[in-house]
């Protein structure tokens, strides 16, 4: 600026170009830092210099937190959720970088949620840090399905003597469910090696599926 003669760089006989200098740099935390400028090389017949400073404004960084993805059984309480961190820079760590605080985290699945997918809501809490900014991608909670074992009953007979009723017996149901309460419908299929002449000794009572259901 200062021209005189309706002239502008190119046509006023300056040649050369300043210094331009300033104390931050890559690892230079967020903030204003003086850009400091000196006469370098210009050179002019008719103009001297004066100089200003100018400011470099270092904004910051934005990491991404992530609820990472977790599963569990149905009927179990949620696991613990945790977050990973992404976008650091200069090489840094979570433990090196300032951030400080936890995410907070939250899901609408609870101990009796139906099996299937659940979103992990992420959000800052008590997150903080000098250098950066946080930006939040949520994960996903997969409800397995819970086992139930269906055991055949040990029986007797006396040799000669009709099969009698096999019987079965569940257990693994959560939440004091029960076939009875709609847990699980439909009926296993149950068999026996023995037959009326077979002879005295032990014999396996098979179980299998048959048309039992369960959500």
């Amino acid at each position: 600026n200062g021209f005189r003669n309706g002239q502008d760089l190119a046509s006023s006989g300056i040649s050369g170009s300043p210094s331009l200098t300033t104390l931050a740099a890559e690892t230079s935390d967020v903030g204003q830092y003086p850009i400091v400028s000196a006469i370098g090389t210009l050179s002019s017949a008719n103009y001297d210099f004066a100089f200003a400073e100018g400011k470099l404004t270092i904004g910051k960084a934005t990491i991404t937190v992530t609820a990472e993805d977790k599963s569990r059984i149905y009927g179990d309480a949620n696991p613990v959720f945790i977050a990973t961190y992404n976008g650091f820079k200069n090489g840094q760590q979570l433990s090196q970088s300032g951030v400080e605080g936890r995410a907070d985290f939250s899901t609408d699945a609870d101990s009796l949620s139906d099996i299937g997918y659940y979103d992990i809501q992420i959000a800052k809490g008590s997150l903080n840090a000098k250098n950066y900014v946080f930006a939040f991608k949520k994960g996903a909670l997969h409800i397995l399905p819970a086992s139930v074992e269906v055991a055949a009953d040990d029986q007797s007979k006396t040799y000669g003597d009709p099969n009698p009723e096999l019987t079965y017996t569940f257990s693994g149901f959560k939440h004091g469910q029960s076939v009875a309460s709609g847990a699980a419908t439909g009926l296993p299929a149950i068999s026996a090696l023995a037959g009326d002449t077979s002879q005295v000794g032990d014999y396996d009572i098979t179980v299998a599926p048959g048309n039992l259901m369960a959500k």
